[in-house]
């Protein structure tokens, strides 16, 4: 019979199930909830039983190349963060991809982070990226791992963000040259006398420059934008799925919507 144990700490409560049986090491794993430790250990305790896993030797027949494949199809495919978690987890399977899981340690992949030109946030993302494939490869119905050794990792010390705010005469030089670039565009594309108009990120690059200077949103926010979106009669934005997960309003002055109306 298993054992559920629980732990309440600052991240929360956790569920450890442990599971031992005569003859096999015992096994253990770290859930976030009860119900998840609860199935862990079952399908544990079921395949020793019909002598089907031995969960000792699961980690020594797969590798992290594997184990970052399977992570990247079944669970980050079609995600928001794919293409970043993509970017970390190949690095990764560059440096280590031929590790069985059960040679991964604390030690070996602290060393590899050691190893990483690049800032105490920038190397945390690189354990985070790691760290929620090996948890994902743990559990349900792979197992291939027991544990997670980033856990037992140690966080780099990140430093203060640094925040760089345009003077007013910056932003001024900045929507000059963009300007200056939908002009050129747009001559270009006369003198060709095709009747062809410039390409709509020339063209509209002053447009969106002004409009993210003046809502301060995010870049995806504002491309995902569309005329049905937008109220110019009481200057709002209905900005839809924005990074924290909410649809959002965002309201702009007369100046920014006499710009808007143009494009109209």
């Amino acid at each position: 019979m298993a054992t559920i144990r629980t732990f309440k700490g600052k991240r929360g409560t956790t569920y450890q199930a442990i599971v031992r049986r005569k003859g096999y090491s015992p096994q253990s794993q770290t859930f976030d909830n009860a119900q998840d430790a609860q199935d862990w250990a079952d399908k544990l305790e079921l395949g020793i039983r019909d002598r089907t896993v031995d969960p000792a030797k699961l980690g020594k027949k797969n590798r992290l190349n594997s184990a970052i494949d399977v992570y990247l199809k079944k669970k980050i495919k079609g995600s928001k963060n794919e293409r970043d978690t993509t970017r970390l987890l190949r690095w990764w399977e560059l440096k280590m991809g031929l590790v069985f899981l059960a040679e991964l340690n604390a030690f070996n992949i602290d060393e590899q982070l050691d190893n990483l030109d690049a800032s105490g946030s920038t190397k945390n993302r690189y354990l985070g990226a790691l760290s929620g494939c090996l948890t994902f490869i743990s559990k349900g119905k792979y197992g291939w791992i027991v544990g997670n050794p980033c856990r037992d990792v140690e966080r780099h010390e990140e430093g203060k963000a640094r925040q760089r705010v345009l003077t007013k005469a910056e932003v001024q030089k900045l929507f000059a040259y963009a300007d200056k670039l939908a002009t050129k565009a747009t001559a270009a594309a006369e003198r060709e006398g095709t009747g062809k108009r410039p390409r709509w990120q020339e063209r509209q690059l002053p447009t969106f420059l002004r409009l993210a200077y003046a809502t301060g949103r995010r870049r995806n926010e504002l491309l995902k934008l569309r005329w049905i979106d937008v109220d110019l009669e009481n200057g709002s934005l209905y900005l839809d799925d924005t990074k924290t997960g909410d649809d959002q309003m965002s309201y702009i002055d007369a100046d920014m919507i006499a710009v808007l109306k143009k494009h109209e």
